[in-house]
């Protein structure tokens, strides 16, 4: 829609809506950005100033200076294993272990839901409805208070403290099933008829013509799973503490401003921490937000 109405497509009630509807979304997107930016601008300035201005409502630096983020990045971070070893850490040391640790748990935590879901959505075996009626369930219970039953489970698999205990705990077999399911029911058997016919096998069909139909949702989880597998400071702090991440170096940094009253610091971390899923989001958030995708049957 214009800025200035056409007459001919538009009245002045759809006209009044629309600027209405605008001045709504503009207000809302103010107030989503301002903590992100009060938290930026409090990142530039020393502590005192930050204490001297922080009723304050529009907060500006005296003098932008980013020595806070110099030292977020010199930063060391005491971590133990589970041999009662305590070694630093720098960021870069925590970088390294979010980057690898992101992406294996991100993967997995994705293939065992779209294999399971594909599964009970497109073959009929013994125990289908049973594995779908149990998907159905597993979703819809909180497993918030079995972390003790699942820390001693890992130790006594001793794999406690193991990149293998953390990847072994993604294996998520019905996360985010329901949402599989319901896109791979809605993809038409015809694709696969027409594969088996020239000759494809299962796995070929899965691989080449099934998943890419169903793609905008595995891309969207995707995007999400690596977004909170970053953010995910708990799992490797309680189950691989001589591999620190990022996001636990934030939370030790928490603590320390708790005690020197750093909040400036805090704040350039938080940024330092957010900027790898932020570039990561802003570069594929076309596809995320795109919902159009294009199907392959002729008649």
């Amino acid at each position: 829609m214009a800025w200035k109405r056409d007459k001919r497509t538009t009245t002045i009630s759809q006209y009044i809506s629309y600027w209405i509807a605008f001045a709504v979304m503009v207000v809302y997107t103010i107030l989503l950005m301002y903590p992100f930016l009060w938290a930026f601008s409090c990142s530039l300035m020393e502590a005192r100033e930050f204490f001297s201005k922080i009723g304050q409502i529009f907060v500006l630096p005296d003098k932008m200076d980013f020595i806070n983020y110099v030292a977020a990045l010199n930063t060391k971070v005491l971590a133990t294993d589970s041999s009662g070893i305590t070694r630093q850490f720098g960021i870069f040391d925590m970088v390294g272990n979010t980057v690898f640790m992101t992406i294996a748990r991100t993967l997995i935590g994705m293939v065992c839901p779209i294999c399971s879901a594909y599964c009970c959505a497109k073959y009929k075996f013994l125990g289908s409805k049973f594995f779908f009626y149990y998907g159905v369930v597993f979703c819809g219970i909180p497993f918030y208070g079995g972390v003790s039953a699942v820390f001693e489970f890992i130790h006594s698999l001793n794999l406690y403290d193991t990149v293998g205990g953390v990847l072994f705990l993604s294996i998520n077999t019905f996360g985010g099933f329901l949402f599989y399911y319901g896109f791979f029911k809605g993809v038409s058997w015809e694709y696969a008829e027409a594969a088996f016919i020239d000759g494809a096998s299962d796995l070929r069909v899965f691989l080449h013509i099934m998943l890419p139909q169903v793609f905008p949702i595995l891309f969207t989880f995707l995007v999400n799973g690596f977004i909170a597998n970053w953010n995910d400071w708990m799992t490797n702090y309680l189950y691989l503490p001589s591999k620190p991440m990022i996001a636990y170096g934030v939370y030790m940094i928490q603590e320390q401003a708790t005690v020197t009253s750093n909040w400036s610091m805090l704040f350039a971390a938080i940024f330092l921490s957010l900027s790898v899923p932020l570039v990561f989001f802003l570069a594929f958030s076309k596809r995320i937000l795109s919902t159009v995708y294009t199907g392959g049957l002729k008649g």
